[in-house]
């Protein structure tokens, strides 16, 4: 009985001899198993990578190949390192994934330059410096395909900065007060989507990127540092066929989306809330087209075009902008169709040296002045509806000529003045005169011949009409060119974004 015991007895403590070292060695071999913070390792020395051999030399698990990466996973970094970041990995061609990691030295996270194209994945890893010092969560250079997924990002000067690469794929992390949140240079044909930033003072901004994707992010809150001058929640410079969609971006003292010289963008149906300016696009950003967005209580304008021409603006909703709804500067060959434009402080519409624009199918609605033409000639304002605005529907300047104006309705404009409109410009028109055709004007009197429009050109509406415009005749009378313009720039921004799906 004794033996039989004894027996007993040698085999449990064999059995728990077993389970304590194969328990050590999951703590020293990088496991494959689903990321799970009780396996970290702390205070882990960098690791220094520059070859293929280097991963062989670390032991890693893993064989370099696509099945089966090399891991480097469940590693806590906390000592500053002589690279600069805490993983540096250089000139490799095996596949490999960084995973689970904690990053809480005073030096970047993780350094990737010259990898073979997509051979790098980057998940749920934790990154927290301090903001003063000036250095990257994640930088990356002249890579292709890579890809950082659920990451957390914690006040980092620069959270993810990328230069000379392409397709990378940056989706669903957070980021918490950091100063750039996406910082790129020359990196065409990234995704950057689903990602949360708060109290960032810059969300994403890029530089020679086209053909970019930036959806259904989230940026809010106010940074620490945020300047009215530099500051921009999402930036795109010299970024042609780039879309920017679906994100939400609220209460920032920054402009939310602005483009710079970049051509072909596609705008569509963000939302913007309490920001410095909800959307600007300037210095030939052409052909570019800004649809279906909403802005409210901007802090300045709720969109503002500069320098710029081929646009199309459509189906926007633009509400309480404290200076105004739509601001065209030096805009020229444009369309401005059926927009929401109300409740801005000052104007609803102001065009300043802005020419052949379309202007047509807008509800403007009780702003302090509907649309205000500054040195504005050549466009065709028709089909808009201008309801309830504080002085005049349609204000014409000075030096504003041979503008078209009819099939307009002004409703209860001006209630304390006469007109509804005011021109004191030249060869302004402010009815068809092929159709013989006017603007509905609540305060028409059909005894009178014509309607008077207030200023010094001394216009009338000659045939000013008795009933509200049904639009049924609005290709015929608002340009059929301006119609097939729109709709072909839109299917042109369209038809490039399916080419560049394939990467997403």
């Amino acid at each position: 009985m004794n033996t039989i015991l004894k027996r007993k007895n040698s085999t449990y403590l064999l059995i728990i001899l077993v389970i304590i070292l194969l328990t050590n060695y999951n703590f020293r071999i990088l496991s494959k198993s689903e990321p799970n913070s009780s396996s970290f390792i702390t205070s882990f020395s960098d690791i220094y990578i520059t070859s293929d051999v280097d991963f062989q030399n670390l032991m890693l698990q893993g064989n370099g190949t696509l099945e089966e990466p090399y891991l480097i996973e469940n590693l806590v970094f906390t000592n500053e390192s002589v690279s600069g970041f805490s993983i540096y990995i250089k000139g490799t061609t095996k596949h490999f994934s960084i995973l689970n990691c904690v990053f809480g030295a005073k030096n970047g996270g993780i350094y990737l330059e010259n990898i073979a194209p997509s051979t790098a994945i980057m998940a749920h890893n934790k990154f927290g410096s301090i903001i003063d010092e000036e250095c990257s969560g994640i930088e990356i250079a002249n890579a292709q395909g890579a890809r950082i997924v659920n990451c957390t990002f914690d006040r980092y000067y620069y959270a993810i900065s990328e230069y000379d690469s392409f397709e990378t794929s940056i989706q669903n992390n957070n980021f918490l007060l950091c100063n750039y949140g996406v910082l790129g240079f020359n990196i065409s044909s990234t995704n950057i989507s689903s990602n949360f930033m708060s109290k960032c003072d810059r969300g994403i901004v890029l530089h020679d990127s086209p053909n970019s994707f930036i959806t259904n992010n989230t940026i809010m809150a106010r940074g620490t540092y945020q300047s009215f001058s530099s500051d921009y929640t999402i930036l795109v410079d010299d970024c042609d066929n780039t879309e920017i969609s679906s994100n939400y971006l609220t209460d920032r003292l920054t402009a939310g989306i602005n483009c710079i010289e970049s051509e072909y963008c596609f705008i569509y149906n963000n939302s913007i809330d309490r920001t410095t300016s909800c959307i600007t696009t300037e210095y030939s950003s052409d052909y570019t087209t800004i649809l279906e967005n909403h802005c409210t209580r901007s802090l300045g304008n709720g969109l503002s075009i500069s320098g710029c021409e081929f646009l199309t603006v459509s189906q926007n909703n633009i509400s309480e902008s404290s200076s105004t709804g739509l601001f065209l500067d030096n805009v020229v060959n444009s369309i401005i169709i059926n927009n929401d434009l109300v409740s801005s402080g000052f104007y609803g519409i102001n065009l300043r040296k802005s020419h052949e624009v379309a202007i047509g199918q807008n509800y403007i609605a009780r702003n302090y002045m509907g649309i205000f033409s500054d040195n504005s000639s050549f466009s065709d304002i028709s089909y808009n509806f201008f309801h309830y605005n504080t002085l005049y529907g349609l204000y014409l300047d000075v030096d504003s000529f041979f503008n078209s104006v009819d099939h307009n309705e002004f409703v209860y404009n001006n209630l304390d003045g006469f007109s509804q409109g005011f021109d004191s410009g030249e060869g302004n028109i402010w009815y068809d005169e092929n159709l013989e055709e006017g603007n509905f004007w609540t305060n028409y009197d059909e005894k009178d011949e014509y309607y008077e429009i207030d200023g010094s050109a001394l216009s009338q509406d000659i045939y000013p009409s008795v009933s509200e415009h049904t639009n049924t005749n609005t290709a015929s009378s608002f340009s059929i060119f301006w119609f097939l313009f729109s709709f072909s720039a839109i299917v042109v921004v369209i038809k490039n974004r399916t080419k560049r799906l394939s990467f997403k």
